[in-house]
């Protein structure tokens, strides 16, 4: 099975622990098994989005520590 997760764009982010908004959609892609709960999936995925949104927003990959994403933010979509 074959899971996108995405954050939105205009979703609520902690940078160095103050609210920033993001600038675009953000979507990420695992490869799984059919029985991974939502919450699981989240949370192989979220750490893949951070570096994405602070290569986009800072421009260094480093600031992906920096940044705080809410889980219960995350679409999941599943695709067969």
């Amino acid at each position: 099975m074959l899971y996108h997760v995405g954050l939105k764009r205009g979703t609520m982010i902690l940078v160095n622990g103050y609210p920033e908004y993001t600038l675009q959609d953000y979507w990420t892609s695992l490869k799984g098994e059919n029985d991974w709960s939502d919450h699981y999936v989240r949370y192989l995925t979220k750490a893949n989005l951070m570096k994405q949104i602070a290569k986009f927003m800072y421009g260094n990959i480093r600031m992906w520590k920096r940044i705080e994403i809410d889980s219960v933010d995350l679409v999941v979509d599943r695709k067969e």
